[in-house]
């Protein structure tokens, strides 16, 4: 069986992951079985969602071809489900463990951006995530990974500063959705909807949230 570059970076992004999590556990009183037990749950909803949302991204293709909806080994997720189908999963883990669901937010979020910045680098393996033609090597998820870097370095400096679960969240999805928005303009690989990229969509709604969780939590 062939083992893909995309497929091996995208599993080091999880070890990354999976590494800031267990480091940074203690802080929120969870032990390393609680660990393990969550980012199970992560994994799997987050696998399912970023499929189920990459069918959906191309489902003019898939309607035609449904025996390939499965063909997960010939590539193809999306990064705004795998968020979603994590949260669900996040949610209904925290929901049965009686756990804070916004505290186990604040704990995944950098391992999020930093796992997701190495997982940007499978894009240029498998020569997706490009933009306009130019004269420099890199494509549009360069700017993506680096844009994951600061916001997860920024993250840590916020935990190291007490600013935690609302703002803390409400700051980390303006920074994903703004970035992700404005790069969106570059990309020319991905769906559009009455003229509108799905992706700056999704993006303007978690700019929405964030904000609102940013001032909820400033009146408080």
């Amino acid at each position: 069986m062939a083992i893909h570059p995309y497929g091996v970076l995208v599993v080091v992004g999880l070890i990354v992951g999976y590494l800031f999590v267990r480091f940074r556990s203690k802080r929120y009183h969870l032990t390393v079985s609680d660990i393990d037990s969550v980012l199970v749950w992560i994994v799997i909803g987050g696998f399912l969602g970023a499929r189920l949302y990459h069918v959906l991204d191309y489902w003019p293709y898939y309607s035609l071809h449904p025996e390939k909806i499965i063909a997960i080994w010939e590539g193809g997720i999306g990064i705004f489900g795998g968020i979603i189908g994590g949260s669900i999963a996040l949610f209904f883990w925290a929901r049965h463990h009686q756990r804070s669901f916004l505290g186990l937010l604040t704990l995944m979020a950098p391992a999020f951006f930093f796992g997701q910045a190495i997982g940007r680098i499978g894009n240029f393996i498998n020569q997706e995530g490009f933009g306009p033609p130019a004269d420099f090597p890199w494509g549009v998820w360069f700017y993506e990974s680096f844009w994951l870097l600061i916001g997860g370095s920024f993250l840590l400096f916020l935990e190291k500063r007490g600013i935690l679960k609302g703002k803390y969240l409400g700051l980390a999805l303006c920074w994903y959705g703004t970035g992700r928005f404005f790069l969106e303009f570059l990309r020319v690989d991905t769906a559009v909807v009455e003229g509108i990229k799905v992706g700056q969509i999704l993006s303007l709604l978690f700019i929405i949230v964030g904000t609102f969780l940013i001032r909820e939590n400033v009146k408080k």
